[in-house]
């Protein structure tokens, strides 16, 4: 039997790990490979557009650009439709004014709720050498984007520095439950802080809500969003079944229980093995399982 084997590393603590046969764990009913900017867009559009109850998105970087502007006037609309949506992004990268604190103001007022990884902390000043690198799009426990895509221009090809890389879209009440309770225990903990948009001024508010507003308006009439579905019709991939593992980055440096799977995962390739990944420096017992 020949198994197939994707794995896509997120960052040094995040893998998702999918494949078509070999280790039966929760089924999939779709998966779809987006290989091009223009899919990974409309993919997300039409994603978000799907909600109808719940939006999780966790980024590294979200920028104040067209890309961000217009994530954030989605995520803005679904909040005012009265959804849930929960919004994560890396202190870190945040603090170069990414994004805006007006866009954070404006949605934070609309319901969503906003969260930074790791501001700096005087009683832990270490955990700010610990970064968040995930990328997941998560809709109603039923729907997840993860790949390397970042919130800004450069990962969506509209930028002079165009980043290459590709997203996987899944359909998985159990893959996506997964990566909804793991990104929920996140922003429950003390590890994830709100904003401090105390000192925004009304006039950068207002400033921010005409942008959002244009944002939704253009990207409500625009062609990239109108070949909606086109990118499910087009990318189908032959997985199965697949697996949410989250790592800390020492376990893989370990004999736990995860390294254990990963490795379990890795040997039972039959003809071929494709790895995906902006940082390759296994360690020494995956070295040698390759």
């Amino acid at each position: 039997m020949n198994a197939r084997i994707f794995i896509i590393a997120l960052s040094a603590g995040l893998t998702l790990s999918f494949f078509s046969t070999g280790i039966a764990w929760a089924e999939v009913q779709e998966a779809v490979l987006l290989d091009t900017p223009r899919k990974s867009i409309q993919a997300r559009a039409d994603v978000l557009g799907m909600a109808e109850k719940e939006v999780i998105q966790v980024t590294y970087i979200f920028s104040n650009d067209d890309a961000g502007l217009v994530n954030a006037a989605f995520l803005r609309h679904a909040a005012l439709e009265g959804k849930k949506v929960y919004l994560l992004i890396d202190h870190f990268a945040a603090g170069h004014g990414r994004p805006d604190p007006g866009v954070l103001a404006e949605l934070m007022e609309a319901g969503v709720k906003v969260g930074f990884f790791h501001a700096p902390s005087l009683r832990r000043p270490l955990q700010y050498l610990r970064r968040l690198h995930d990328k997941l799009l998560i809709v109603d426990s039923k729907h997840i984007v993860t790949g390397d895509k970042n919130i800004a221009n450069e990962y969506f090809g509209i930028s002079e520095r165009a980043w290459q890389g590709m997203d996987l879209y899944v359909q998985s009440p159990e893959v996506a439950s997964s990566a909804r309770n793991y990104v929920l225990d996140i922003f429950e903990s003390d590890h994830v802080t709100a904003p401090d948009v105390s000192q925004v001024t009304l006039r950068e508010r207002r400033d921010a809500s005409h942008q959002l507003d244009t944002a939704w308006d253009w990207a409500s009439h625009q062609e990239v969003f109108a070949d909606k579905f086109v990118w499910y019709r087009q990318g189908k991939v032959p997985i199965d079944f697949a697996k949410f593992l989250h790592f800390d980055a020492n376990e893989l440096h370990s004999k736990s229980r995860k390294a254990n799977q990963v490795l379990k995962l890795l040997s039972s390739a039959d003809r071929s093995l494709d790895i995906v990944t902006p940082y390759f420096v296994p360690p020494k017992q995956f070295k040698a399982a390759l």
